[in-house]
């Protein structure tokens, strides 16, 4: 008997299940009179096969109807939101200035600050180290490190302050030049 094809499409797989007759076995003749001795016995089995052949179509569309769903959830696993040129195009230039703003801002703030102030930095810094050091715990850190960023900010307010009247000086100076 030569081998079929497998089916195409699952719609076609499903239908070779459901409208295929049954398939009926051929018997040689002395084999006969012994099926026509026991058909009484095979009445039962009938029903049963019957019953069993309407559970596999039934099982067969529900194996339709999955592979189905299956194909929607691979397409929708799969899908990618395509992205416009123009919004593609506005969000490098943005980045990059955004970029460029957020280091001119470090780099003012690096050279804006005393020589107080480091230093204030660099012992908040190393006792922080030593205190990790020593596997103390974070509250504790925090507790020793505390003041010294109390004094931190009072030196940054002070240092603030020095370099407004420094710059409201410098700008006196070149008044009384021009004048």
């Amino acid at each position: 008997m030569p081998a079929e094809a497998p089916p195409a499409s699952p719609s076609s797989f499903s239908s070779s299940f459901t409208s295929s007759p049954p398939v009926r076995l051929r018997l040689p003749r002395e084999d006969l009179a012994s099926a026509s001795a026991s058909a009484s016995a095979s009445a039962s089995s009938t029903a049963e096969i019957t019953k069993m052949e309407k559970e596999n179509a039934r099982l067969a569309l529900r194996l339709e109807m999955l592979r189905e769903v299956t194909g929607a959830v691979e397409t929708i696993a799969t899908f990618k939101v395509p992205v416009a040129k123009e919004s593609k195009e506005k969000a490098v230039p943005e980045a990059k200035a955004k970029a460029k703003a957020k280091a001119k801002a470090k780099a003012k703030s690096r050279t804006e600050t005393s020589p107080e102030v480091s230093a204030k930095l660099a012992e908040i810094r190393e006792l922080r180290k030593k205190l990790r050091a020593e596997k103390t715990s974070d509250d504790e850190v925090k507790a020793q490190v505390g003041p010294l960023f109390d004094e931190l900010k009072t030196l940054k307010a002070k240092s603030k302050a020095d370099a407004a009247e420094a710059k409201a000086k410098a700008a006196e100076g070149t008044e009384q030049i021009a004048a």
